[in-house]
Parts: structure tokens; sequence; C-alpha cells
């Protein structure tokens, strides 16, 4: 219920009674995709085609109050078909059902359309009016920060983004280095793993997790998982299959050796990181990016302390600008501009990317 609800048992129970038929790529030991027959319930006999991880089904799950599991994998897959990412669609549509319980917005603004938790028929009306940009579904069709300022008053107290769009739409409020990961990265995605949340990154120098709440510390985290992340997605292997791996640097060097004949080291490998990142950052900047953006331009509703489970009462938000700015100085970037230096970008073998970041 829109990051408002913390423990919510319901969620969950009966998926594993569906039909399930693994869709795996080739030789995956992991199999994440897969069709889904629903086995009962009022979506009976449809098949969801979905692959792996829990965005998708919390944003058209939870986050509106649904716990119907083929309900669940329907709109999941209804998501996917019209071309929507599933994080973004919940919480645009549930930063609207708020709006609406709050009075925010009624039935006259929605064209006749009533907003209340769990009512997936509903929001599958939503849905398709938003990707339809029909009547209320234009101005939600403009993404959860612009909407939630259109309708007004309290409204974007209530988007739950970063940057402007979904985060990983997980609970990471209680994990400050995943949490901080999400808010310092371009504004959706993994843009580092860190070691406190899903799982530690032995390769990186986390074998154990780390604790969740030591805020010093996180900056550092979310660096150098950030550059194994970053690493591992250029190879174009699904980070499924590398994520917290023991020794996946020298397996991916070996696998690089084996594709192409390229004499590379797990050492070339985590140098490979860091650079990739400068590049991304130089290119946000480029694109109107700015240092208030990684402090300033997240959701009031994702620095709450939640309402209950093991973060009860904690929040990075006193600490989010101390962090930041350490992140900076471990990256090489000037904390005013948030560019990265020039002494940065050349030793990272980017030296043409100076002049369009400096002049």
């Amino acid at each position: 219920m829109n990051f408002r609800v913390n423990q919510y048992p319901e969620y969950g129970l009966g998926m594993s009674d569906q039909k399930y038929t693994t869709r795996a790529c080739p030789r995956c030991p992991i199999g994440c995709s897969c069709e889904i027959e629903m086995t009962s319930g009022p979506r009976k006999g449809y098949v969801a085609t979905l692959s792996g991880g829990g965005e998708n089904l919390e944003g058209a799950g939870t986050i509106l109050g649904i716990t119907e599991p083929g309900t669940i994998f329907y709109l999941a897959d209804l998501y996917d078909r019209l071309g929507v990412e599933g994080g973004m669609a919940g919480v645009t549509m549930a930063m609207a059902f708020e709006a609406y319980e709050k009075g925010l917005i009624t039935a006259e603004d929605t064209g006749g359309l009533e907003l209340k938790w769990g009512d997936a028929e509903a929001a599958e009306k939503l849905f398709r009016m938003m990707c339809a940009r029909e009547g209320f579904g234009d101005v939600l069709a403009r993404g959860v920060k612009r909407a939630a300022e259109i309708i007004g008053g309290d409204a974007p107290n209530f988007a739950a983004h970063v940057k402007g769009t979904s985060m990983n739409l997980h609970e990471w409020r209680p994990f400050f280095g995943t949490m901080f990961a999400q808010i310092i990265g371009s504004g959706a995605g993994w843009p580092a793993g860190a070691a406190d949340g899903l799982i530690p990154e032995p390769d990186a120098g986390y074998p154990e997790f780390t604790p969740r709440f030591d805020w010093k510390g996180k900056p550092l985290e979310v660096k150098k998982t950030g550059e194994l992340k970053f690493m591992n997605d250029s190879t174009g292997l699904c980070w499924f299959i590398t994520w917290g791996l023991p020794d996946v640097l020298w397996l991916t060097a070996e696998s690089l050796k084996a594709a192409t004949g390229w004499d590379w080291t797990p050492e070339d490998l985590v140098a490979a990181g860091e650079p990739i990142m400068q590049l991304e950052r130089a290119f946000n900047i480029r694109h109107g990016l700015t240092p208030q953006d990684d402090y300033e331009n997240v959701s009031p509703r994702l620095l709450e302390a939640p309402s209950g489970g093991p973060g009860e009462g904690r929040t990075l938000a006193p600490y989010l600008r101390g962090m930041v700015n350490e992140y900076y100085r471990l990256m090489g970037w000037d904390e005013r501009t948030g560019k990265p230096w020039r002494s940065t970008l050349k030793r990272c073998g980017l030296s043409e990317v100076i002049p369009d970041m400096w002049g």
C-alpha cells in the first residue's frame, strides 16, 4: 500500500500453487523465465509469460493492496504486453490510489473510477487509461513525480520515486547500503548491489553481510559493488548468475578468454568497472543531472522510517547529504557540480570526455 504497511503476510500465498513451465535461456542454471498457468481464482486458465525479479510482481501486487496470486501474475503480464515497466506502473497508480483515499482526487477526476486498495479491476482499468492517455490516465502517463505535481496538495509526498522514476521496487529502507545505491544511481535499476540487502558480494571485498545501518561505510560499499556490477553488466552476463558468486572475477575472466581469446585477468576486470561508471556519470551530467538530484530528488516516502519490521524507526535521511559527499570524494567527483574531475577522467582513460565536461 505504497510503502505505508511494512509487513504484508498475505503476499505470496498461493503463488506456488500455479502451474509453472520453465522457459530458461540456453544453458542457464537458474531458469527464471517461465510460463505460469493460473490454476484457481478469477484468472484461472490464463497463462502469463514472466521472468526473474520481483519488481513487476510488487508493482502489480501489494503496492496496490492486491494479494490474489493469479491477479498479480495477470497484471504483471499485462504491464509487459503493453510495454510499461512494472515498478513505474505500480508506484504511479499507488500514488493515485492514495491521493484518492486522501480526497485529493475524486471519481469526478477519474471518470467515475473509484480507486480503492485491493481493487484489481480498478487497477487494470486505470493502467489501460494510462497507456491510452485517456482521461485521468493522461495525467498518470507523465510519470509518478510529474503526475503528483499536477494533482498537487500532498500528492508529491505519496510519489515513491528516485529522480522522478521508480526505484528497484523492494522495501530497501531497512538496508542503508542498498537504499543509498538506489538513490545515488541514475534513477532506476541496480547501479550497485551493496552487501547488506539480498546477498553479500565476496569479490568486491564483502564475503558476509555488512551491518545494515552503518551509514559511514555505505558509500565505499556502494562504490566497490558498483564497479563489479557495471563490469558484469558490460559482459552481457545476467546478474542472476554473477551476483554474490565467489570467484566471479576469475570465472568471468576465464569465460572471456575462452570466448574471445583476450587475455583478461580478474584485476583487469575490476579496473574496467570504474570507467563505465564515470562515463555514465558524464553522460548524465551532460543531460542535466545535478548534485541536488542525488540528495533532494528522492521521494519523502522513501526517506520515511518504516512503520514496522527490522527497520522500524530507522531512516538514512539525516545522513544522506554526508553520504553523497563521501561518495563523490571516493568517485573523484566535484562536490559543487557533480562532474568527474579532470584527473578522474584522465586516470580512467576518458581524456576525450574532459572538454565536454569542463570546456
